[in-house]
């Protein structure tokens, strides 16, 4: 386990339903460290997913749906368990785009401009 004040790292909600969708803020998940390798899994899926929407097209609909499939099945986390570890808090979470960002005294390390919903790893409400 990570110190929990050193860790230094959270992710920032860019898009989706608590990255401005649903209101005019921004979640923003300071990590303790805990289940990093979830995290990076999320991360790593997030961006792979979304490198595979060029193909998402009429005719090359049939190899993105296969390679889709192939990433989907490979994944090493589901989303109940990120919920469950604490790492996100709700499954609005899990339809969210995050970035991985540096933190510094409670806050993103650069301003993205964003109003924040700050929140910490392990302490959501789960509402």
């Amino acid at each position: 386990m990570t110190d929990k004040n050193e860790f230094n790292m959270g992710l920032l909600a860019i898009d989706g339903d608590c990255g401005g969708g649903m209101s005019d803020h921004h979640d923003f998940i300071i990590l303790n460290g805990d289940h990093f390798d979830k995290v990076s899994a999320y991360l790593s899926y997030q961006l792979k997913s979304s490198l595979l929407l060029p193909l998402h097209k009429k005719d090359t609909m049939e190899e993105y749906e296969t390679k889709f499939k192939e990433l989907w099945e490979s994944r090493t986390f589901n989303g109940s368990e990120l919920v469950e570890l604490g790492i996100f808090g709700h499954k609005w979470h899990l339809r969210t785009t995050w970035i991985l960002v540096g933190v510094e005294e409670g806050k993103p390390l650069n301003n993205y401009g964003f109003k924040l919903n700050i929140l910490k790893q392990g302490e959501h409400s789960n509402d």
